[in-house]
């Protein structure tokens, strides 16, 4: 053997030990360094792993009228693995019937996974039981031994009552989180904890029984029941439909509150959406405008202005106005009654009877500022109220120590002009001056149960005592007088002794100044019976169209609901009939 050749196979041997030490090494690699990474990759690929959803807590009423539950239901995907392409369209012809669904629109949907060369592909969400039966009775053409659909549990969000409290409920998106509402506030505690469901599957997608399974079971939410009473929730709803409507108004929000405890009886606004169909509605109607909207309330403030005055001493219910000439002049500006109305003598009373602007600034320059805006903060205005609804705005108030405040400040402030609250402040400022002088925070959850067994009672809660009760009755009685002696025809209950105060005020337009005379915002407010005041009701009209005053509008739905809850709570008539 010559050099040449032997020198050719020491190369050969030479290559050949150097790829398989290289063999050898990745094997040792693979074997001892990566061997646990490896397996256990091997294992997930062998691995079915889904979340197991918890059932959502359902809503009641405060009567136990189911508001929210959730239901059972599925989402069917394809596996496009497991059925031959030739079958496609005998797949969307056995799909079609019990899905409700074109066949040709299902192949479609398939082709076009193939298109994109996806394995898994939804079909369709929300598959009612009757559904997800339907399917699994199908003779489905998945190749042999095979499974080419999946139903999977995806549990539905369903309110039997439509549009009925929408924005006090809010929803519960796809993937079941509360997203406004009740249902964001409580989300934790109505949501629950979802599962885990781990199996062993073989090649074909089927779950091995003897492979190692796992099930982490989820925690079903808790229930919760509300202080909204369903049966007044639907006639405040009707109400305030009925005067939007007949007003062709932009909007509305209407509030029944319990006084002596903070509860929310009823919560209406208009327009409203359907939680059930939450995806087809503007994302602008799912916000609570009785906790989020600011406006300026006007009259309805002169409420709190006369309280005020009565509790820092300011006034007394013998004190008499003058509003001669008919107008004042503060930092240059001339200050008057609504139509330059002037009263000539008045008492406190008549203040609150004429809706006197002058009269008002008059009680508010008497207090002073600082004792004047110091009680608007034990009312809560400029501050949330701390209901248990998302989103909540705290008002805005031009403070006495801001470089910007002058005195006409002070003047507008007194009726209700060049400040802003939500509706919800208001209602809650006025509860606390006619139920004894208690600010109560507001609240709309009142229990929450966990398997039937109540684990969390909310209680009523005094934030603070704002006003002594004598002033309380006072003002409570001058309410009462405005309604006998004014507003009657609007606003009265016979055989009830009612109170009432209206408020029509200007909208500020975005550049400065009011928008058009014609253009407001008219409410009432109203409280009964009068010698214990339990309910303080709200409504409030955006923009009508064809009457700007408050108590023209907002009155008579007023006193309907007045009279209903009367009705309802069996509180027994005070009065034989008519006014006394």
């Amino acid at each position: 053997m010559t050099d040449l050749p032997r020198r050719r196979v020491f190369l050969v041997l030479v290559a050949f030990s150097v790829l398989m030490g290289s063999i050898g090494a990745r094997l040792v690699w693979y074997q001892a360094l990566r061997g646990a990474s490896l397996g256990e990759a091997a294992r997930e690929e062998r691995l079915w792993d889904r979340p197991v959803p918890a059932r959502r807590g359902t809503i009641f009423d405060s009567t136990g009228q189911v508001l929210a539950s959730t239901m059972p239901a599925d989402r069917l995907e394809v596996d496009l693995s497991q059925v031959k392409e030739a079958n496609d369209a005998e797949l969307a012809q056995a799909l079609a019937g019990p899905l409700q669904m074109n066949p040709q629109e299902l192949l479609t949907t398939i082709k076009e996974g193939r298109q994109r060369k996806r394995v898994q592909i939804p079909i369709k969400r929300f598959l009612s039981p009757a559904q997800s039966a339907a399917v699994r009775a199908q003779h489905l053409p998945c190749k042999a031994d095979a499974v080419c659909v999946y139903l999977t549990p995806e549990p539905r969000r369903v309110y039997p009552n439509g549009d009925f409290a929408s924005q006090l409920l809010g929803f519960a998106n796809w993937e079941l989180d509360g997203t406004y509402g009740v249902e964001r506030t409580y989300n934790r505690e109505i949501g629950g904890k979802p599962g885990h469901a781990r199996a062993e599957v073989d090649v074909s997608g089927r779950v091995i029984a003897i492979g190692q399974n796992q099930l982490d079971p989820p925690v079903d939410g808790n229930d919760v029941t509300l202080t909204i009473d369903a049966a007044v929730q639907r006639q405040v709803e009707q109400q305030l439909e009925a005067a939007v409507k007949s007003q062709n108004a932009s909007g509305g929000t209407a509030i029944v509150m319990d006084a002596r405890t903070g509860a929310i009886v009823a919560l209406a606004n208009r327009p409203s959406f359907d939680p059930n169909r939450f995806e087809q509605f503007d994302v602008e109607l799912f916000s609570n405008p009785a906790v989020t909207q600011l406006y300026e309330p006007g009259s309805t403030f002169k409420v709190l202005t006369m309280a005020i005055g009565l509790e820092t001493g300011a006034v007394t219910p013998n004190t008499i106005f003058y509003d001669s000439p008919g107008y004042i002049m503060i930092d240059k500006h001339r200050i008057a009654n609504a139509n330059n109305v002037s009263y000539g003598q008045e008492t406190m009373s008549g203040i609150l009877q004429h809706s006197s602007n002058l009269g008002s600034a008059f009680v508010a320059r008497q207090t002073g500022a600082d004792a004047f805006y110091g009680k608007l903060r034990e009312f809560g205005i400029g501050q949330g109220t701390g209901i248990d609804l998302p989103g909540e705005e705290q008002g805005l108030v031009n403070w006495p120590d801001a470089p910007d405040w002058r005195p006409i400040n002070l003047t507008t402030n007194a009726f209700g002009q060049g400040i802003s609250v939500t509706p919800i402040q208001m209602v809650t400022a006025v509860a606390a001056v006619v139920n004894g002088g208690k600010l109560m925070r507001p609240y709309v959850v009142k229990e929450v149960r966990q398997d039937g067994r109540v684990v969390r009672q909310v209680e009523p809660r005094v934030v603070r005592q704002v006003i002594s009760p004598q002033v309380s009755r006072q003002v409570t009685g001058m309410m009462t007088e405005v309604v006998d002696n004014v507003s009657y025809q609007y606003v009265g209950v016979s055989g009830y002794a009612v109170g009432s105060k209206s408020g029509t005020a200007q909208i500020p337009a975005k550049d400065g100044g009011y928008e058009g005379d014609d253009v407001t915002i008219g409410s009432m407010i109203g409280v009964g019976p009068a010698e214990d005041p339990r309910f303080v009701v709200y409504v409030k009209i955006d923009r009508p169209k064809k009457d700007p005053w408050g108590a023209h509008i907002a009155g008579p739905p007023t006193a309907e609901i007045l009279k209903n809850l009367f009705t309802l709570y069996s509180i027994a008539p005070t009065r034989k009939e008519g006014r006394r």
